[in-house]
């Protein structure tokens, strides 16, 4: 999954530079280009992990199910 979502997100990056896929550009030239840094992996696990600290903030059963704590037996 993540080697699909590189793909497509330099894929992105080509058709917005219109930088043909037979040109011998290397993605990290391409990002240069672009003047991009951050990757889309890195934008997804931020917001998973942001979810996540929601999520633990709320005493609900999703924080239940999470951490596995069940009173009783």
């Amino acid at each position: 999954m993540k080697e699909r979502l590189r793909a497509v997100e330099m894929w992105f990056l080509r058709r917005m530079l219109k930088i043909s896929w037979m040109e011998k550009k290397s993605n990290l030239e391409v990002r240069r280009a672009a003047g991009v840094q951050c990757t889309l992996m890195i934008m997804i696990r931020q917001r998973q992990l942001d979810f996540f600290g929601h999520v633990m903030r709320r005493q609900g059963l999703e924080a239940l199910v999470v951490t596995g704590k069940v009173e009783g037996r």
